[in-house]
This record gives structure tokens, sequence and C-alpha cells, in this order.
């Protein structure tokens, strides 16, 4: 684990790329920065298909940010571009409360799917002992209150649990009422659904337990490129009915809704 040294500096090329950098940057951080990897985009005309390669794939080569470390800034943005055309794949609309999967590519400005996020970092580190998406009762409902338009589509947040569980093939925990923060543990990374204070806007960050102080975790934010050493305690507190406390993190504050993603090499 190097606190995110290698993606430190490193900002989202586009306003919802976030979740694509944020998965990168916690497999680079694993020791996981495999060579070409083909990974397939979702069939968003059947969803139940989950991610079956019919609208393509696309060849991630997350070694070369490790390998060309003197011009890593612009490999980033060229290698993320590819992981962003799997990730970025929905759009919410929040008026309607409807959301869509549209077929993605590395220019388009929808958000990071969670199922995305995690097709990626399955395909890329075949070997990760832990990739879990956690989530709270709370964000459950809150984004079940999504319809999706797609055909056969469903609710939003059991849509996402089953393309998850059954098709990509990794675990979906709910949480206890009793965990009201995101937990970090050593030797492994969060990838971690974030809200901008006050807004609907999400964005994703990523966190790891800092190697050498267990009460501080350090935080990859691809909207700065910054990387932020944060106390644990009374900060990643969960959001619920009643309550939506806030951290700070860089010059930004998130409320986090309950949706995390745990990776360990």
């Amino acid at each position: 684990m190097a606190n995110f040294q290698v993606y430190k500096g490193i900002v989202q090329h586009s306003p919802k790329s976030c979740g694509a950098y944020c998965v990168n940057a916690a497999m680079t951080d694993l020791g996981l920065a495999a060579p070409a990897t083909d990974v397939n985009k979702l069939n968003t005309a059947d969803v139940t298909q989950g991610y079956d390669g019919v609208f393509g794939e696309k060849r991630i080569n997350l070694s070369r940010v490790v390998q060309l470390a003197s011009e890593r800034l612009q490999v980033a943005e060229e290698v993320t571009k590819k992981t962003y055309s799997v990730t970025g794949n929905l759009e919410l609309r929040m008026s309607s409360m409807n959301a869509v999967y549209l077929e993605s590519s590395d220019c388009t400005d929808l958000e990071n799917s969670p199922s995305g996020m995690v097709e990626v970092a399955v395909k890329i580190g075949p070997t990760l002992s832990k990739k879990t998406t956690y989530h709270t009762a709370y964000a459950k409902g809150v984004f079940n209150g999504f319809t999706l338009l797609n055909a056969s589509g469903g609710k939003l947040f059991d849509r996402e649990e089953d393309i998850i569980k059954s098709k990509i093939g990794a675990p979906v925990t709910q949480v206890g009422s009793s965990v009201t923060s995101i937990p970090f543990q050593t030797n492994q990374v969060n990838l971690m659904l974030v809200q901008y204070a006050n807004t609907h806007t999400m964005h994703w960050v990523a966190g790891t337990r800092h190697v050498s102080d267990s009460t501080k975790a350090m935080v990859y934010d691809p909207a700065t490129g910054d990387v932020s050493e944060i106390l644990i305690a009374g900060n990643f507190e969960l959001s619920t009915n009643s309550a939506k406390p806030a951290t700070d993190i860089g010059p930004n504050s998130y409320e986090f809704p309950g949706i995390w993603v745990r990776l360990e090499a």
C-alpha cells in the first residue's frame, strides 16, 4: 500500500469520471496494475445479462500508469478514459426519479455505477481476496426510489445488486444499524460514494487506512487530485433519514449516503 502516491495530483478528465479514477487508483495502490485486460461493457439492451460483452469491451492497460511514471498524468487520463467507458453507464433523472443505463464511452457525462466499478476491479484483479459492496438500509431505500427505464430494469438498487451478485459473482452486504461510519482496514481500499454536502450531486472518492497511523485514513479525491490525511474518528459518518453528517476532504465537504466497495489484494 502506497497511500495513492501514483495517483496523487491526477484530476478526473470530465465532471463525472470520478469513479473510474477511483477504481484505477485503488487497483494501483493494491499492487494490481495489470497489463492490457479486456473488460466487458454493460448490455444496456438487456440489463438482466449484465456485462456480457454484447456492446463490446474495452482494453484497460493499468500497468502503463506505473511503468511510464514520468508521463503518468497524461497516461492516467488515457487509461482511465477506457475504464470510464465501462463504469460510466448510468443516468439519474432526479426530477422524475427515473434512471437509465446508457451505452458508455470515454466522453459521455454519465454516473459511475457500482456494478461497473466492480466489473473493472474483478477483471483487472481476478485474484482479489475481497471485492464486497457494502450498503446501508438507508442507501438501499434511496436508490430503490429510482425506477429504471431499461427493459426489465426494475428498481435501481435491486438491479445493481443482482448484476453484482448474479452476473459478476461478487458479494453485496447490508450492514447493520450498529455501523454508523465507514470502517477502514489495513491493506484494503474503500471506493466510497459521496454527495457534495446539501446537494444531490454524486461523486466517488477512494480511501485506505494510513500505513503507519491507524487513527487516520488517506483519501484520494479525483475532483482535486489531492490525497488527504483525515482523522477517522468523527468522520465518514453515514447518512440516515434523520441526519446527513458531512466530512471535509480537502476543499470539499461530502456526505456519505451509504454505499462503498471494499477491495483487498
